[in-house]
């Protein structure tokens, strides 16, 4: 699953890099658009590239995939709550 989330992380950021440049090369080609139509695309490679950003943290995080890595037996809520310290064991 890590090696998954890596490539689809380099994927979505190379289509966040390109989308810009390929937005404003359909608008020099188009006789109907303006190079200012090609400001539409700014919010798409935004949206990329933070998804891409957030998928190689979590490759980052936890390469090996699910089951979670050094969860504490309490079904993953250690890495859902991370504000939230973990419960003493009490002996």
């Amino acid at each position: 699953m890590g090696r998954g989330r890596t490539w689809l992380s380099l994927l979505l950021g190379l289509a966040g890099l390109l989308t810009l440049p390929v937005a404003v090369e359909v608008t020099r080609r188009s006789g109907r658009l303006a190079l200012l139509d090609a400001g539409f695309a700014i919010p798409l490679a935004l949206v990329l590239s933070l998804v891409a950003l957030i998928m190689a943290r979590r490759a980052r995080e936890n390469p090996a995939g699910l089951p979670l890595a050094g969860a504490s037996g309490w079904h993953g809520t250690d890495t859902a709550l991370p504000t939230f310290p973990r419960p003493r064991r009490v002996v």
